[in-house]
């Protein structure tokens, strides 16, 4: 199954940001990003995604800076298969969410001749359906999604916790059915998360996600083994995996493929984090339909370890409730 590229291009694109995920502790301008084209003698073509975020990767001008170096020194390729394709990447030394965006316009090419979905790569028995939950902002918008058939829900906490702690009492009322995941993004220190973590079981919260920093480690572990609630690991899974997955008492990881090197490095900590006991929730960076349809192909060949409710809607889901993996060869979407 050799692998012959003869063309690679990066082409910038900008990307807003959603009303849901505007908050305060995010730089809310557009992002600069970049697709990722890889085309074969044969006629195939290959995509991929490049969407840097400050707190998950390097910044965008570092990223350009790499990006300008690789276009002078790499124009083409010859991989004979995947872990030759694995070597080719590790020896080029990029930050990883360029090796991501050139990984998942390879993966794209590889599926493609082997005539598999780019799931089919990572698991034989990979989903074909996908659970997500609705990111929501308000208790208007949480009831709009949970009549349309949304049983869990997501909430990005903003840098006002008496804001956000109204806000969650009116979602709690609004929608009492509902499984409710709360995002701090970060933002507590330790003896602080522990408190509001204490607050918030009484409205019924199931998960917090990253309630203190990415590098706080032993911050996460001590919020781990004090709350009663599910504690997710986002960001500090990107500064550090191996020890996250050593934390006892954490329940779950989120899983960006974008910011950890690929689709492939991804499922090897889903496959380790499920032998843990830890459930998996695959979420993609708020990138184009690109990135986020090689996320969906990631949740798919996790959830064939064990099914979850992932973060990967998007343009390229049949409704933002229930997703369809694309079944044909290859991601199962081009830049348009």
């Amino acid at each position: 199954m050799t692998l012959s590229i003869h063309s690679l291009s990066m082409t910038q694109y900008a990307l807003e940001l959603d009303k849901a995920v505007q908050v305060n502790v995010f730089d809310n301008s557009p992002r600069k990003c970049w697709h990722v084209c890889a085309q074969t003698v044969d006629g195939l073509t290959g995509w991929g995604d490049i969407a840097p975020w400050p707190g998950f990767s390097e910044t965008s001008g570092e990223i350009d800076a790499q990006i300008h170096q690789l276009e002078k020194t790499v124009s083409s390729s010859q991989l004979k298969d995947i872990d030759e394709m694995e070597k080719w990447l590790d020896d080029l030394a990029v930050a990883p969410v360029i090796r991501s965006g050139l990984e998942l316009a390879c993966l794209d090419l590889f599926a493609q001749i082997a005539g598999v979905p780019i799931a089919a790569l990572l698991h034989p028995k990979h989903a074909t359906e996908l659970s997500v939950h609705a990111l929501v902002d308000t208790a208007e918008t949480a009831i709009k999604w949970v009549e349309s058939g949304a049983a869990s829900i997501k909430v990005k906490l903003s840098d006002s916790w008496v804001d956000d702690r109204s806000r969650i009492r009116d979602i709690r009322r609004a929608v009492p059915q509902a499984k409710l995941r709360l995002d701090a993004n970060g933002a507590w220190t330790a003896s602080l998360a522990k408190q509001r973590v204490m607050e918030l079981n009484k409205l019924g919260i199931d998960i917090i996600e990253q309630p203190v920093s990415a590098g706080d480690l032993a911050g996460l572990r001590a919020v781990a083994s004090a709350c009663e609630m599910t504690v997710s690991a986002d960001e500090s899974v990107c500064f550090d995996a191996d020890s996250v997955l050593a934390i006892d008492g954490l329940n779950e990881i989120v899983l960006k493929p974008m910011y950890l090197g690929g689709l492939r490095p991804s499922f090897e900590l889903a496959r380790k984090a499920h032998q843990r006991g830890m459930r998996v929730c695959v979420t993609h960076a708020l990138e184009s339909t690109i990135g986020r349809t090689g996320a969906g192909h990631l949740a798919a060949a996790s959830d064939a370890l064990r099914p979850a409710v992932h973060g990967v809607s998007g343009a390229w889901a049949r409704s933002d409730l229930e997703i369809t993996v694309p079944q044909t060869p290859g991601l199962g979407v081009s830049v348009q």
